[in-house]
């Protein structure tokens, strides 16, 4: 096993030191189907074992990302101080994923023992944020029936799978259709809301589906004050029917 440290130019300028370790003795063939990765997360691309490689180029949606011609290697300005290399098998680690790297990578390399063959390898990655959920409500359909409704943020939304329960009692999907009691009742349902690498949850009690009671003093009170009205303009108009009478007198 050797090692050696890559020097990396930047649009042709000298950047951030590129560690560049050679591992002759392992690789691991990758996979060409659709893997998914959370976002701050590190992208592993490892290619099969390809041979003695001349040189090779790694690019992203058809953009150049690293290029090594077997002396130099200069990786884009968009991934300076987030890549390391390894020079012996065009392995690429991506690090602090951001949601701009997904998409496809292609890796296209020249073998000096098959005649400066060359050879290239496709992988796909998609970068999500965690799962948010953003609000659980109740929507009261009748009487006696109400709907819970589970919503969440996600920059995947057609990788959500939802799931209400209550006790071992589960429902797929972001709506749940419930029974109404005369009064409130205690039941608390879940919403379980995941996706292929993280998952949320928040609760909702079925009383948030009742209309609240008004409290027993609000019409107390106004009816005190009403009375207070009515007993201070009575007595205005008495003083006054009294004064206008003294007058006379």
């Amino acid at each position: 096993m050797g090692a050696c440290w890559g020097e990396v130019r930047i649009n042709g300028r000298m950047g951030a030191p590129l560690v560049a370790c050679l591992f002759f003795t392992f690789s691991l063939a990758a996979a060409q189907k659709r893997e998914y990765i959370l976002k701050h997360d590190e992208i592993q691309l490892w290619p099969p074992s390809l041979g003695h490689l001349e040189k090779f180029f790694w690019r992203h949606n058809g953009e150049q990302v690293v290029t090594f011609d077997g002396s130099k290697l200069d990786a884009a300005f968009f991934y300076r101080d987030r890549i390391f290399m390894d020079l012996g098998t065009a392995t690429l680690f991506i690090r602090e994923v951001r949601l701009e790297d997904r998409g496809e990578y292609e890796l296209e390399v020249w073998v000096k023992d098959q005649n400066h063959q060359t050879k290239k390898e496709y992988y796909r990655w998609e970068v999500t944020a965690e799962v948010s959920i953003t609000s659980v409500s109740c929507e009261v359909d009748g009487d006696h029936q109400a709907t819970l409704v589970c919503s969440a943020e996600s920059s995947h939304p057609q990788l959500l799978s939802y799931e209400w329960s209550f006790n071992r009692t589960k429902h797929r999907g972001s709506n749940l259709t419930i029974g109404l009691e005369d009064e409130p009742d205690e039941r608390v349902f879940t919403c379980r809301v995941s996706s292929p690498l993280s998952e949320d949850k928040a609760t909702l009690a079925a009383r948030k589906c009742y209309p609240e009671a008004v409290a027993p003093t609000v019409p107390i009170i106004a009816g005190v004050i009403m009375a207070g009205l009515i007993v201070a303009v009575l007595l205005m108009v008495g003083l006054v029917v009294w004064r206008k009478r003294k007058g006379e007198g």
